[in-house]
């Protein structure tokens, strides 16, 4: 009889720089670059169309999870596990902000982090019984990429966005999902440089590459920060492994140096005044250069007087001796 051996994939342990890496990557700065691809109808009319079958996706997959939600909310067990979550969660963050701790305070303090891991497992088998978890979310997404023909990590980015909509109803105050209408497209998003959405650098400039669509990334020629921007990206495509080494050396006298290592890539579809535009939203590694004039000279100079704060409607703003 012929025995068949299955091949046990061992998984690489990284070495002590691949650690230092990461480590590195975990605590750079991020800022988003945007440009617009300089590509022809047709070819934006695909990436529309791609969009829109994500949109679809995503919507059948919301569907789901938003019914296994509804669910699991409305069985009485579990609106009583969170009330009960919610008394013993606020004495321990009361505790928790204390900075010294009496004999009985501490003794509190250990058996209400027992009761809350407790119902903590209670809650996560009844998510788990009821098709509430991440890996279901995944796993369903990959059943149904199948069907509107998408690329897997294209699929996987909006299952994550997906997710993270139902985590705000089940640990936050989210209280509804919403679903994408038409022409409200997602963008098609890759989280790694190198699959999918691949960041590469050509004679004319900064290129991303998608399937067998090369889009070359515009901007206006008065836009000096884009100018800079491309130039720091371009230059570390060149000597990437150079850059890496230095950044780990330099994290290792306590410097954060900005790589400007492009991370991900993400196409954003718009309609314009009738008008198809694709946008390419690239996330650096470090902090963005600061503005310059045609002359060199910075755009802003840091000015004497009070610290200065505004808070909008998503974002909130502030300026001091050191950062702006």
């Amino acid at each position: 009889k012929e025995r068949s051996f299955m091949a046990i994939r061992k998984k690489q342990e990284p070495d002590e720089y691949q650690k230092a890496l990461r480590k590195f990557h975990k605590k750079s700065n991020r800022h988003v670059v945007v440009f617009e691809a300089d590509i022809s109808e047709d070819e934006k009319r695909r990436i529309f169309s791609d969009a829109d079958h994500l949109r679809q996706c995503g919507n059948e997959l919301l569907g789901i999870m938003e019914r296994n939600l509804e669910q699991l909310l409305r069985t009485k067990r579990y609106r009583a596990l969170q009330k009960l979550y919610g008394k013993v969660a606020d004495p321990i963050h009361a505790l928790e902000k204390k900075e010294v701790l009496s004999d009985e305070e501490t003794q509190k303090l250990n058996h209400l982090k027992k009761e809350r891991a407790e119902l903590t497992n209670s809650m996560n088998r009844m998510r788990e019984s009821y098709q509430v978890t991440w890996d279901f979310c995944r796993t369903k997404m990959m059943e149904l990429k199948e069907t509107y023909h998408l690329q897997s990590i294209f699929a996987l980015s909006r299952a994550e966005d997906i997710w993270a909509a139902i985590e705000t109803i089940l640990y936050s105050s989210g209280r509804k999902l919403h679903f994408k209408k038409r022409g409200d497209l997602p963008e098609i998003r890759a989280k790694q440089s190198t699959r999918g959405l691949v960041i590469d650098s050509s004679q004319s400039g900064l290129i991303v590459k998608y399937g067998k669509v090369t889009i070359p990334c515009k901007y206006k020629a008065k836009d000096l920060w884009l100018w800079d921007e491309e130039k720091a990206i371009l230059a570390y495509l060149e000597e990437s492994e150079i850059q890496d080494a230095h950044a780990v050396d330099q994290m290792s006298k306590g410097i954060i140096m900005d790589t400007y290592r492009p991370c991900f890539a993400s196409l954003v579809c718009k309609k314009i005044r009738g008008r198809l535009r694709v946008y390419v939203h690239i996330t650096v590694e470090g902090k963005a250069i600061s503005k310059r004039r045609k002359d060199s000279t910075p755009r802003h100079y840091y000015g004497k007087g009070n610290i200065g704060c505004d808070i909008g409607t998503q974002t909130i703003a502030y300026t001091s001796n050191t950062e702006v």
